[in-house]
């Protein structure tokens, strides 16, 4: 119920935020931020491909680099699940049909069977073609503790 529920919502937010509606660029990355994070949270492969550009890559912590492909096949089969995803900072910077995102988020969950939790710094690059918004690059660091 709660993923159908999840669906639901995202496909009235995603159709809202690819219209040419009123609402501002940033504004409008700033909902897809939150699309972005829940379906990945509910494990929704079909939106979190929706949401990314074909070209899609991904810069993990450890520098390995990632496409759309296998990292939508990750969340579909269950190898990758986000526990929660807690957005301390975000910033949101518009510069025509390009968006940069950067923020502070931890982060919990699971890959290949091994819990994961780690504070991250991160960036999102965002590109709209036409009048739909897509990311193109993410990238993320993490914070080491300072003790």
């Amino acid at each position: 119920m709660r993923t159908w529920l999840f669906t639901a919502l995202s496909a009235i937010l995603w159709m809202s935020c690819s219209s040419t509606g009123a609402q501002t660029p940033a504004a409008t990355i700033q909902s897809l931020e939150e699309v972005w994070n829940q379906s990945r949270i509910v494990a929704d492969a079909r939106q979190v491909a929706d949401l990314l550009d074909d070209d899609w890559k991904l810069t993990h912590v450890d520098g390995r680099v990632e496409g759309k492909e296998p990292y939508v096949d990750g969340i579909a089969s269950g190898g990758r699940q986000i526990q929660s995803i807690e957005v301390h900072e975000r910033t949101v910077r518009t510069f025509g049909d390009v968006a940069i995102v950067t923020g502070e988020a931890l982060q919990r969950g699971y890959r290949r069977g091994e819990l994961r939790v780690g504070r991250l710094r991160f960036t999102h690059v965002w590109v709209r073609r036409g009048t739909t918004w897509r990311m193109l690059i993410s990238q993320s660091t993490e914070i080491k503790s300072s003790e």
